[in-house]
């Protein structure tokens, strides 16, 4: 399970125990082992039973988590044609083989500025608070929004979005500029509910970037950019094309277990990544360093 935690994918993990078998209200782990992880910082709190969790009570309070988020996705269902939904939840309602893939929070692409903030508007409407604003660029339309809820129970629900494209104020890499996102987006339904996701293309662009951007090459982005590349309409040509443009060659064979196509630099940066924790402040400054310096963009 540390492992699994250290890779963000505990409910994997329950879910193979109970296919193999597994009874998940006998199996139980230390509960220090389950604070070790970051997960269970957005759920309530579990009871524990001489120091020990059940995988039955982290799996519901994960499962209840994820229909949280969906309940929040019906919110803003209405302005459906001004958001894509991205990542892991985009991921889950793009593919039915994929569809217990678990998200910490919810990230979008809207289409515009007075779409973002129409839909910040909606949300505090409904008990959120913005935690942040970013006006990226006024000319290009790029902004950033994030926004969090908590429960009484300490739930904490979280949404991120942008719009113009993906940004990080901590981050060295310039912003990622996808102009014809929303020009070929997908539909994708999870449950009864429909919404509008970027292309596979551009999923793993932005899986890829993020990557890159957070330092964070573990098992569940590998996961992802796996499902792309097997059940995805993915054309090979164009992948490397659209990846060398943007200077993700080597995030993206990376993560896609093919040979490596990047530079030097950017082996070594991944390397060091995968073996760091990834929001391990000298991790983050050798890359930011060995960007700036050696491999600009």
């Amino acid at each position: 399970m540390t492992i699994a935690l250290r890779h963000r994918m505990p409910l994997v993990l329950i879910n193979s125990l109970i296919d193999g078998g597994g009874d998940p209200g006998v199996l139980t782990i230390d509960q220090r082992v389950w604070l070790g992880g970051s997960t269970h910082r957005i759920l309530h709190p579990l009871p524990a039973t001489d120091g020990r969790l059940t995988m039955r009570a982290i799996r519901e309070e994960m499962e209840r988590h994820r229909a949280a988020q969906w309940e929040v996705l019906a919110v803003i269902a209405p302005y459906r044609e001004h958001f894509l939904l991205c990542f892991g939840m985009g991921l889950a309602a793009r593919f039915d083989s994929y569809a217990t893939r678990w998200s910490h929070d919810i990230d979008l692409l809207v289409d515009s500025l007075a779409s973002g903030e129409r839909i910040a508007e909606v949300l505090t409407q409904h008990g959120f608070s913005l935690d942040e604003y970013r006006l990226v660029d006024s000319d290009m339309e790029v902004a950033d929004w994030a926004l969090d809820r908590t429960d009484r129970q300490g739930g904490l629900l979280h949404v991120d979005f942008s719009c113009g494209g993906i940004s990080n104020s901590v981050s060295w890499m310039p912003t990622l500029r996808l102009p014809d996102v929303f020009e070929q987006r997908r539909e994708a339904v999870y449950g009864d509910m429909m919404c509008y996701v970027p292309s596979d293309l551009h999923q793993i662009i932005l899986i890829a970037h993020k990557a890159q951007r957070n330092l964070i090459f573990d098992a569940r982005t590998v996961s992802d950019i796996a499902i792309l590349l097997k059940c995805g309409d993915i054309d090979e040509a164009e992948l490397w094309s659209a990846a060398d443009s943007y200077r993700l060659t080597g995030a993206t064979s990376w993560l896609a277990g093919q040979p490596w196509r990047g530079s030097s630099i950017e082996r070594v940066i991944i390397a060091i990544a995968s073996c760091l924790r990834p929001d391990h402040h000298h991790t983050r400054q050798m890359a930011k360093w060995l960007y700036s310096t050696i491999w600009k963009p």
